[in-house]
């Protein structure tokens, strides 16, 4: 965060127990803003200053208070920081797509969508594991696959296996909810809508695996 034109801003340090909230400025300045622990010289007229700072002096540069000495732990399977965050803020009816390793998600996405790559290599990471992840930390109510179209390239005979691995996903995590395939061409009109918040693009290189989810409520 840039603090000032003089080049002074604060960076927030993060580790298990704390979070420091350190102030990177030129040297002749250090004295007349706060008085401070030198952490660390990075050039010879630049410091690392560790910042105990008023908070007069915190509103005026707005730079954030500590954070408390304990941080809360996720008690859910879903880990990844960014996916946490995004739905957060997602409510009823915002719906996620998991994509699998063929899908244009850069392409097909709704305006307000943002998109994560978990696209480490062929086959890592899979659709199932994100909606596993997935399922342990928010309500879903509606959950559709990609229908497949019979003049499609890749059509198939029968109902793709990875769908039968999606329902056993649903039934582990105690989800009352059905699988119900879209066409093609209507999922991705589903996905193009504005309650479309995210996108995670694995790696599986199943056919026909993208699965959309529909956010639900949490009732307790």
């Amino acid at each position: 965060m840039t603090l000032n034109s003089s080049g002074l801003w604060a960076k927030e340090v993060g580790c298990p127990f704390q979070t420091k909230t350190l102030i990177k400025m030129r040297t002749e300045k250090a004295q007349h803003l706060c008085q401070g622990v030198v952490e660390e010289f990075i050039r010879p007229e630049w410091l690392w200053i560790r910042f105990f700072a008023t908070r007069s002096l915190e509103k005026s540069f707005c730079i954030p208070p500590l954070l408390p000495q304990t941080l809360a732990m996720l008690n859910h399977q879903l880990i990844h920081p960014r996916i946490n965050e995004i739905l957060g803020r997602g409510g009823h009816h915002s719906q996620i797509l998991i994509a699998d390793g063929n899908y244009p998600a850069s392409a097909k996405k709704g305006p307000n969508a943002e998109v994560v790559c978990l696209n480490l290599s062929p086959g890592c990471v899979t659709v199932k594991q994100v909606l596993r992840a997935i399922l342990s930390a928010v309500p879903i109510h509606l959950v559709n696959t990609m229908g497949i179209p019979v003049d499609d390239d890749y059509s198939q005979a029968t109902e793709p296996p990875v769908w039968n691995e999606f329902r056993q996903v649903l039934k582990e995590a105690n989800m009352n909810v059905e699988l119900v395939p879209i066409s093609k061409w209507d999922f991705y009109k589903q996905v193009q809508s504005p309650d479309h918040i995210l996108t995670v693009q694995t790696g599986d290189q199943a056919l026909w695996a993208n699965i959309l989810l529909t956010m639900g409520c949490r009732i307790s």
